[in-house]
């Protein structure tokens, strides 16, 4: 998934504040047994699970004309946004929490964020 930022007024790095910043990734629930359910990112597969921090690693790197990001990690501004992204048997919205300290970019045009840190924290059903 890539992450555009050029042509917007504040499209500098973000640093997510006290508390941290409420979002919301669309994924693909997968339930392998009764009780045993797994969430998925629908770009990477990289697995979410709730209560768990997750770090980028490394430096997010804005390249070319556009500005864009490849990697980092991708979420929705607002909850009635990613629902509506939720149109295939599987998807589910987590509510995540950009941490703290993260580091994030801001496209309020397509009501995304980019960000270094993620924590999942419960599954939103649509």
């Amino acid at each position: 998934m890539c992450f555009t930022i050029a042509g917007h007024p504040d499209d500098k790095p973000r640093t997510a504040p006290k508390g941290g910043v409420r979002c919301w990734k669309v994924v693909i629930r997968l339930e392998y047994h009764p009780g045993e359910t797994a969430y998925l990112a629908k770009y990477y597969a990289h697995q979410y699970v709730p209560g768990k921090t997750y770090k980028l690693g490394r430096q997010m790197e804005v390249k070319g004309p556009y500005r864009s990001i490849d990697e980092g990690f991708h979420s929705y501004s607002h909850l009635g946004y990613a629902l509506m992204l939720t149109h295939r048997a599987g998807d589910t919205v987590l509510e995540c929490l950009i941490p703290e300290g993260a580091e994030y970019y801001v496209n309020p045009e397509n009501k995304e964020y980019v960000s270094d840190k993620i924590t999942a924290i419960k599954e939103i059903l649509p």
